[in-house]
């Protein structure tokens, strides 16, 4: 899928795209039994990229909610190691947002198949999922049960090992940057560090 598509799309729907409130991304579900690096990249990472391009061209003057559907990218206690290849679609998907005024995003990991349970009953629990306000930026939906990651601090023991070396010697590449200038300040206050500097962006002033 590429941005041209994309608009395509857009463009075929003509003035009643301007009514749409929710988009469902559904083409990372249709995959091979073994799926080639290129077609995962295609579905998992330029796909979402060239929608969000096209939305960024409809300049949406409304609230839009742009569903992705995916399986492999939330692991739940006792599943299998997350699938790397469907994991591109965090990028486009949660950079979205920041890039397409109006436009919110929401990453809806279905699961595998399982016994027992129907795709009707998935189809109605993405169904509920649309219809209220996303509180979470990935959900997983495993049979009845919905699960959204959440943050826990975990504060460092006293006595936790460090690597970093006093008057050691760092390269930090992207080093003036507003990022890169936060850590060579920690290092040369806690370490007294040896700093090397690397970047397209001028020095600051003194």
């Amino acid at each position: 899928t590429s941005t041209d598509d994309a608009n395509a799309v857009f463009n075929a729907l003509g003035d009643r795209a301007a009514s749409i409130t929710h988009v469902v991304y559904g083409w990372t579900l249709d995959r091979p039994a073994v799926a080639a690096t290129e077609v995962d990249l295609e579905t998992h990472f330029f796909g979402p990229l060239a929608l969000g391009q096209a939305l960024a061209r409809q300049d949406v003057d409304h609230a839009m909610h742009v569903m992705f559907l995916v399986q492999g990218v939330a692991q739940i206690a006792g599943e299998t190691a997350i699938d790397a290849a469907a994991a591109c679609v965090l990028g486009p998907a949660l950079v979205m947002p920041r890039e397409v005024h109006n436009v919110t995003t929401q990453i809806v990991d279905i699961g595998p198949a399982s016994p027992g349970w129907q795709d009707d009953a998935r189809s109605s629990l993405i169904a509920a999922e649309l219809d209220h306000r996303p509180d979470a930026a990935i959900v997983a939906l495993r049979r009845h049960t919905r699960w959204t990651p959440t943050l826990a601090h975990r504060p460092l023991p006293r006595d936790a090992h460090t690597p970093l070396r006093d008057q050691g010697v760092y390269l930090i590449t992207g080093g003036m940057g507003g990022l890169g200038l936060e850590v060579a300040s920690h290092l040369a206050r806690a370490h007294r560090a040896n700093l090397v500097l690397v970047g397209r962006t001028p020095l600051p002033p003194r």
